[in-house]
Formats: C-alpha cells, sequence, structure tokens
C-alpha cells in the first residue's frame, strides 16, 4: 500500500472550525445572516497537487476529500468514511472490477428501486444514527456575510432546476427568503416503502410511513418492472406474482389518498421535496388526475442519496437540507492538505491492487472475522508463530511409519489396535536402546508435517477422541509443544469433552507439564466435576417445578374458565327455555290461554292452603306431571317435550 508523509500544519480546536446552524431557527439566522454575498468558486492547487485532479460537482471553500472510484467530492471527513459503506460506492466497485466506468448519483437511484428487503417501514434498525451523516457530493450555493463568515446552502432549497435565477442579485433575494419559507414537505418512496412529513419550522406536524411486500425476494426489482421486460402475454403467473401485483395496485392506492387528505396542508408548504425512484414517480405524476404537476416550482428533488424509506431517514433528509455550516477558509485549507494526505496514507491502494478494490475489501473483513473466532477458540490468548527446526532423518528405521500407524488408529477410535502399536513401539525402543538411547516421549512429541504439528495436537483436532489424548498425555506427549502457527494442543481441541480431558489430566497430574505454556485454563477435579453436576441438577429441579407450578396454574385456570362457561351455558339455555315457553304460550288460542290459566290458579291456591298439589294434567305418551305448564300439542294431546311429540308420531305410523 502506497504511503506519504503527513505534513504537521499545527491543530486547531474542531470548535474554531465549524459550526453548525439550522435555517428556520430565528436565533440563529439572525446571527449570520447579514449582508451576505456570493463566493467565487475556486479549487485549492494545494490539495489537488498531492494527487491527480479529480472534475467534482462541488468546489467547496471548506474541507474536500475524494473519492477515485466513483469521482465525487465530499464536505467533511465523516461523509468521507461513510461513503465507503454506500451502496453506490460498492456498486461502482463492482463495475471497476468489470472494466465500466462508474455512474452518477442520479444514474444510481434509477436502478436503485430493485435493492430493497421486505422488512417492515419503520425499521430502527436500517435507519441507525450511523446513517445521519451520510452525503455524497451534494450541490450547493456558497456565500459569505458581512462578518466574513463563509457558509454553503443547498441549492434545491433556492430553486428549481427548471427556474434557475437569471442573476446573482436575484440568487441573493432567494436566499435573503429562505428563513421566512420554513413549511417543508418531505415525500419518499420506493421498493413497497413509503414515508412521509410536514414540518413546520422545526416541528414535525403531520408524517406517515407504511410498506407493501411489491419487491421479489432474492432477485429484486418490483414486480412492474419484471412484467414490463417479459413482454406482452408472458407475465409470470405465480401465487408470489399475483400478489405482488396487487400489492403495487394497493400501494398506490394507498399513497395517492393520503396526498388527498393533506391536499390542504401540501397547498401551504414553500417546499415538495421527493425521492422517487424510477416507476415510482407515476405515483406522483402519472396517470389521467396526477395529484403533483411536474411543473409545480415547489417539486424539488433530494439532492443527496437517501436509503430506505423510513421516518428516521425523513428526519435525517429535512436535518440534512435544513442545516448551514459555517467554514473558515484559512483554517479549512490547512486542514485540508494534513487530512488528505493522511486518507492517502490511510486509503490509497498499492499499483498492483489498485484495480481490486473489492476484492481488497473483502478479504480484509475476512480477515477481521477470522480473528474474532481464532480469538474466541483461544481463550483471548496472543498467539505468535514459532520458528521450529525439524530434521526429517527416522529417529530410527521404520520410525515415522509407526507413528502414522499410531494415528491411524486413533482416527479409526480402535482403543485394541493403539494398544498393540504402542506395544510394538516399545519393544522396538528397547532393541534400540543401546544404539539411539531413545525413549517414548522422544517418539511421541516428534514433528509431523509441513505445520510441525504433534501426535498430540492431531489426535485433539479429531472428535470423540477424548480417550486417546488421555493415553497419549499419560504417555508422555507434551500439551505445551506448539506447531509452527504457535498453537498449542488445547487450542486447536475440537470439543467440549477433549478440552476438559486435558484440564482433567491438569487436575490429576499438576506437575507433570506445564500447563501455563499448554493455555490450558484450569484443573478440572472430581470434586469440580460433582459441584457443578449439583448445580446443573439444582436447576433442572427447579425448572421442573417452575414447569410443574406453571402447568397447574394454567390447569386451574382453565378449570375455571370451564366452570364460567358451564354457568353462562346455563344461563342461556334458561334463557332459551323461557323464550320458547313464550313462543309456545303465544301461539295457544285464546280458550287454551284461559284453560292454562285456570291451572296455575289452582296449583296457587294448593299451595297457600297446604293441601296435595293436584295433577291436572300429564304428558300423553310418559306420563309426566305438566300441570301449569305450556305443553305440546299434536292432534289434541298434550306432551312434555318435543322428543315425547316425536315418539308418538312414529308409533302412530307404525
Amino acid at each position: 500500500m502506497a504511503t506519504c508523509d503527513t505534513v504537521n500544519l499545527g491543530t486547531v480546536p474542531r470548535s474554531e472550525k465549524k459550526k453548525r446552524y439550522i435555517i428556520c431557527n430565528q436565533q440563529d439566522v439572525s446571527e449570520i445572516w447579514n449582508g451576505l454575498v456570493l463566493c467565487a468558486s475556486k479549487v485549492r492547487d494545494e490539495v489537488f497537487a498531492l494527487e491527480e485532479p479529480i472534475k467534482t460537482t462541488d468546489q467547496l471553500l471548506g474541507e474536500e476529500l475524494h473519492c477515485r472510484t466513483c469521482l465525487i467530492s465530499f464536505t467533511g471527513n465523516d461523509d468521507y468514511r461513510l461513503h465507503y459503506r454506500d451502496d453506490l460506492h460498492r456498486y461502482n466497485l463492482k463495475l471497476k472490477l468489470n472494466g465500466k466506468p462508474p455512474i452518477s448519483q442520479d444514474e444510481f437511484c434509477e436502478i436503485e428501486d430493485g435493492i430493497s428487503s421486505i422488512s417492515g417501514s419503520d425499521s430502527e434498525e436500517d435507519s441507525s444514527e450511523g446513517t445521519l451523516k451520510a452525503s455524497v457530493g451534494s450541490p450547493k450555493v456558497y456565500f459569505q456575510n458581512q462578518a466574513g463568515q463563509k457558509m454553503a446552502v443547498y441549492r434545491c432549497l433556492l430553486h428549481s432546476k427548471k427556474k434557475p435565477p437569471s442573476s446573482d442579485t436575484e440568487l441573493l433575494q432567494l436566499i435573503q427568503s429562505l428563513p421566512n419559507q420554513n413549511m417543508w414537505a418531505i415525500i419518499m418512496l420506493g421498493g413497497g416503502h413509503f414515508a412521509a412529513a410536514i414540518y413546520q419550522g422545526a416541528d414535525l406536524i403531520h408524517h406517515k410511513t407504511f410498506h407493501s411486500y411489491t419487491v421479489r425476494a432474492k432477485q429484486g426489482g418490483g414486480q412492474s418492472s419484471r412484467d414490463n421486460k417479459s413482454g406482452g402475454g408472458s407475465h409470470p403467473k405465480s401465487a408470489g406474482a399475483s400478489l405482488r401485483r396487487y400489492n403495487e395496485a394497493a400501494f398506490a392506492e394507498h399513497v395517492q389518498s393520503l396526498f388527498i387528505s393533506w391536499c390542504d396542508v401540501l397547498k401551504k408548504c414553500h417546499f415538495i421535496l421527493y425521492r422517487a425512484a424510477s416507476s415510482n414517480q407515476t405515483i406522483m405524476f402519472g396517470g389521467k388526475n396526477p395529484f403533483f404537476d411536474r411543473s409545480d416550482p415547489r417539486l424539488r428533488s433530494i439532492p443527496f442519496p437517501t436509503r430506505r424509506a423510513t421516518l428516521n431517514e425523513v428526519q435525517r433528509v429535512w436535518l440534512h437540507l435544513a442545516t448551514v455550516e459555517l467554514v473558515d477558509e484559512e483554517v479549512a485549507v490547512e486542514d485540508d492538505l494534513t487530512k488528505v494526505i493522511a486518507t492517502t496514507q490511510n486509503l490509497q491502494l498499492a499499483e498492483e491492487t489498485s484495480d481490486d478494490e473489492l476484492k481488497v475489501l473483502e478479504l480484509q473483513r475476512a480477515k477481521r472475522m477470522k480473528k474474532k473466532i481464532v480469538a474466541k477458540i483461544n481463550s483471548n490468548i496472543a498467539v505468535q508463530p514459532v520458528e521450529i527446526i525439524i530434521d526429517d532423518k527416522d529417529l530410527f528405521p521404520g520410525e515415522k511409519d509407526i507413528i502414522e500407524n499410531i494415528f491411524l488408529t486413533i482416527k479409526r477410535g480402535n482403543a485394541d489396535l493403539f494398544d498393540k502399536e504402542i506395544d510394538k513401539l516399545s519393544e522396538i525402543l528397547d532393541s534400540y536402546r543401546e544404539e539411539y538411547h531413545l525413549d517414548m516421549t522422544d517418539v511421541l512429541n516428534q514433528r509431523l508435517g509441513d505445520d510441525c504439528e504433534t501426535l498430540l495436537q492431531r489426535s485433539a483436532m479429531l472428535n470423540k477422541r477424548a480417550n486417546f489424548v488421555w493415553k497419549l498425555m499419560e504417555l508422555g506427549c507434551d500439551p505445551s509443544l506448539s506447531d509452527a502457527s504457535g498453537r498449542v494442543p488445547y487450542m486447536v481441541a475440537s470439543d467440549k469433552e477433549t478440552r476438559a480431558t486435558f484440564r482433567r489430566f491438569m487436575g490429576a497430574y499438576p506437575d507433570q507439564f506445564d500447563f501455563v505454556k499448554a493455555a490450558i485454563p484450569s484443573p478440572l477435579t472430581e470434586e469440580i466435576e460433582k459441584q457443578k453436576a449439583d448445580k446443573l441438577a439444582e436447576k433442572r429441579k427447579l425448572q421442573k417445578q417452575a414447569k410443574k407450578e406453571k402447568k397447574s396454574i394454567e390447569k386451574a385456570k382453565m378449570e375455571e374458565e370451564k366452570q364460567v362457561q358451564e354457568e353462562l351455558r346455563k344461563v342461556e339455555e334458561e334463557k332459551r327455555k323461557i323464550e320458547e315457553d313464550k313462543a309456545r304460550f303465544v301461539a295457544l288460542s285464546d280458550r287454551e290461554k284461559r284453560a292454562l290459566a285456570a291451572e296455575r290458579r289452582l296449583l296457587a291456591n294448593a299451595s297457600v292452603t297446604g293441601l296435595a298439589t293436584p295433577v291436572l294434567v300429564r304428558c300423553f305418551l310418559c306420563g309426566l306431571d305438566i300441570s301449569g305448564k305450556v305443553p305440546f300439542e299434536y292432534n289434541n294431546n298434550k306432551f312434555c317435550s318435543p322428543s315425547c311429540l316425536q315418539k308418538h308420531r312414529k308409533l302412530n305410523v307404525k
């Protein structure tokens, strides 16, 4: 990566370099809005002398930083850094890899309609505070006041593209009247997301956001765009495509109905700033009776890139447009030299990788992720590569073959064959002891392969081989020996049980090896394991008890609900019977009603006098006493219930 020396131009406190004001704040504006004159635009040769000149749409009097890929400039260091996370920069990087020229922000806005997810419309996650400073090459007008302070405002707040001012005097008049035009409408729609707000000064008086599923998952792009590309008569006919078509129509109808409901307040707005990508502009300007007229001078396009249409994004847009920055030219020129040089030192790629920026960024990200994983596995222990000098010669004839056979038995998980190979190795060492003076540990701790791994390290990498790890350490395999990357066996252990085996061996034989160098955190004894088991059992017992209590509470609640339902059923049944009695009584003739009344009087007199209650009427089928009750009648016969009546009818039919 190319570097260059940074020139020390002195330091100036940030509060003395720049101050921000809000246009709609009369107290702020009254301090700086006096004796305004336009500034002559100039490009400082001192800055561009450090690198090749880049033509930009902004020629600032303050700080100026550049992106070589997108060929645009920025108003500050924060904007410069955030630009490298922006979708426009990533898209231009891919174009550069394919040998194509970069596109502008306006061109990118035409294709960003397809870059959308199907998440909620007011997602806080996608409109974080980190995006509140994003700005790429925003066009501004620069001027200074009678105190010599230089400032800039967005040109879209002064005039529309179709009606530019004819002279500098007219432009100054527009700047002077800007603080009084404080009622703004901001509208954003794209990818099925809609967000709109109306500001009066700094107060948010109306706002609305919603979202519809109109973008094809994974493939991107709206359904209408897909239909237009496929030509007539060959549109997709899937359920998802039909749903997206319906949602697009409903989305457009919802947006237009909202505009109609806001009609009165939109007429009072001084500016209507909008962002509608590609086909979404037909919602605002298309159709037989469009709500907005393209010739309306209040309509202004948002002059910088925006993200998904949410309320937070609308607030960011308002804050960015309503902010006036004061920049001290002399301090900015000196500070700009320092920042451009420092940026060149940190971000400029070497010649051999200048055409492969995207791959470099992806490689850096992969390295960062790998470092995090390694740090977690190694328990925050620093791993330093070590230089190991090994001799390819065998310690004795056939030594490498024997080691490979031992590892093969471990890999297969054959404990009996492992013991046989160890016995075989012991016999061979006994036969060569006088000649080579070798021990079992000398052979088992030999380095293997180009990575200089030990037999213990290779065994620890295998799954479910903890018993072999214990046997190897008993035979003298040292867990503190590292490979060429500086990793010890504990760091590369593949499962929890293998790591616990290292700790158990440390608890059983605390003085046999250098366990600090082996990076084993702490010993694991039977007492500690018993304590852990007891804690786990207690935890499970409490969980089981809590589950049982919860189940009993739910059961009691269900019983209570069941009882309430039963009571309600009885009440409803009683009401139903009363209603049926009323209906039968109404259906009786006058003679029957008088007879029923007479029966009830007789029963009442019997109860008053204490005499036995007489049986005046019985059911014609079952003989049940129905005195004083409204009977069910059929062929001049009286019955106690519909079931008795039906049985009697069936008997007569037979």
